[in-house]
């Protein structure tokens, strides 16, 4: 069979071609320290380094969201238990308002320590977390949730809830509408009455300036100790009030760590499976590459002989 010269010189130039082709992946691997840097190095672990890498994306943006949701969910319990502590000390306040031995002079004296107790209060319904967004404004977090004019206390907020997703299937709410929790602020067509969280509050204050012959609301109008009896029960339920909601929010706190420990868990697995896909053999392909420039030098030298060969050899 006859071979043009022309055949020689395409299969001699192939021939080289493809071991600088193998040599250039190999310098390239040995350089990133990986298999896979581009897809027609492996196109099925090249679909799969994708698809990984994607759900691992997902998963820290759910772990940096678990981190917000404890953070702001830190803040709620913190201002929840210090609102419980000060309803507490309210309701002490209410006990010895109803020692029959009090008398108005006590209970000015009462009420000057109480006033500072409800700005308190106040002080933390409005409570900012590390960005300073209003916790217990729902989702109008620029705005303080409650404001206080004298002795009128009203919600600023609204009732919807900030939520963060924390895995592909699961939200959880990290704020709380004070609305649900301490009230939309005093009844303002008839604050005698109010027994909202803050109105109960509002109402022992202005018992406390008033004094033991006083009426209050109705009709009928109620007497001082009816007054103080409607008002300690009123303490009672929102006392209960805060601490659910603090109950709630520990609850969400703790999901939101076992969430992000779960993340970073699962984070170390996709780290462990695209390891397995495109990290590089390196003592393998450092033998190959010297393999593959013995076979180069090869096949240039084979080539250039091809390229030397002519028929007057022979004659």
């Amino acid at each position: 069979m006859r071979i043009s010269t022309n055949s020689t010189f395409l299969q001699g130039s192939y021939g080289v071609s493809i071991q600088q082709s193998l040599m250039s992946q190999l310098n390239v691997q040995l350089s990133t320290l990986k298999r896979v840097n581009t897809p027609s190095d492996d196109p099925v672990a090249a679909a799969r380094i994708l698809d990984v890498s994607q759900s691992d994306a997902r998963n820290s943006q759910f772990i940096t969201n678990t981190k917000t949701a404890d953070s702001a969910l830190e803040f709620s319990s913190t201002a929840l238990s210090q609102m419980a502590e000060l309803v507490t000390q309210a309701k002490e306040l209410a006990v010895q308002a109803g020692n029959g031995s009090t008398s108005d002079q006590n209970l000015q004296q009462m009420q000057t320590v109480f006033q500072k107790k409800l700005e308190e209060m106040v002080a933390i319904a409005n409570t900012t977390d590390a960005n300073g967004k209003y916790l217990f404004a729902g989702t109008n977090a620029d705005t303080p949730a409650y404001s206080m004019v004298g002795n009128t206390i009203e919600y600023r907020g609204n009732d919807g809830q900030k939520s963060l997703a924390i895995s592909d299937t699961r939200q959880i709410a990290i704020s709380e509408p004070g609305s649900t929790i301490f009230g939309n602020g005093n009844n303002v067509a008839n604050p005698a009455d109010d027994d909202s969280f803050f109105g109960i509050m509002v109402r022992f204050n202005n018992l406390l300036t008033a004094g033991k012959n006083a009426t209050f609301g109705g009709p009928p109008p109620r007497t001082y100790d009816q007054e103080l009896t409607a008002v300690m029960a009123g303490m009672d339920q929102g006392l209960q009030s805060v601490v659910t909601a603090e109950a709630s929010v520990g609850s969400r706190q703790l999901e939101a760590q076992n969430a992000g420990n779960l993340g970073e868990d699962l984070s170390l697995v996709y780290a462990k499976t695209r390891s397995n896909l495109e990290d590089l053999d390196v003592p393998k392909a450092a033998s190959d590459l010297a393999m593959a420039q013995m076979a180069l030098q090869a096949s240039q030298l084979s080539f250039s002989k091809v390229q030397g060969m002519s028929l007057f050899n022979y004659i």
